[in-house]
């Protein structure tokens, strides 16, 4: 139980913390450039499947996909 001292701890923790954060550093930019795209395209995709829906209804779609899968 002496290996597991609160100093010992924190300075673990601390050292987790600061690699992690580097390795964040580098996905981070990135992150920010494919997120606000992502979103607009799976809007897209929410916004022609409620479309569908409304066009058609949500039983006739639900029985065409049930079909679709089927076939």
């Amino acid at each position: 139980m002496d290996s597991l001292t609160y100093s010992s701890m924190k300075s673990t923790l601390t050292q987790a913390r600061g690699s992690l954060n580097s390795r964040l550093s580098e996905i981070e930019p990135l992150a920010l450039l494919i997120a606000p795209l992502l979103t607009l395209f799976l809007a897209q995709i929410f916004g022609s499947v409620l479309g569908v829906v409304h066009e058609k209804g949500l039983k006739a779609c639900l029985l065409g996909l049930i079909m679709g899968f089927l076939k």
